[in-house]
């Protein structure tokens, strides 16, 4: 501090040198991810940061394992988790085939719900 630095949030700045609110503006849906979601993603965690800011979109996260409870996402501002490891009993972290897998099964899950939603909306 003393050399003129300053504390900023490490999440903040990678999305700024992204553009990320730039990106987002206009989105209906983010898709966030993060090996392991659990309590420190509230203290300004990547997740949560992108939660807050592509508000007003809605935002899910994309995890390989949830610790929060189902009623602590909506908290963060993440409308739905979606866990690998709620998908099988096998370490995903050590096979990354099963994660590609997995990953792309809930890509569909997510796009099959996006498609269903624009037909309600007609």
């Amino acid at each position: 501090m003393l050399l003129g630095a300053r504390i900023a949030s490490g999440a903040d700045h990678f999305l700024d040198l992204l553009g990320f609110d730039r990106a987002a503006a206009g989105c209906d849906l983010v898709i966030t991810g993060e090996g392991r979601i659990d309590s420190q993603t509230l203290s300004g965690k990547l997740p949560a940061v992108v939660a807050h800011r592509a508000a007003p979109a809605r935002v899910e996260a994309v995890v390989g394992h949830n610790a929060l409870g189902a009623d602590t996402a909506p908290e963060a501002g993440i409308a739905r988790i979606r866990s690998l490891s709620e998908r099988t009993q096998a370490d995903c972290a050590r096979d990354t085939e099963l994660s590609r897998t997995l990953l792309v099964e809930i890509g569909r899950e997510i796009g099959a719900e996006l498609a269903e939603g624009a037909d309600q909306v007609r």
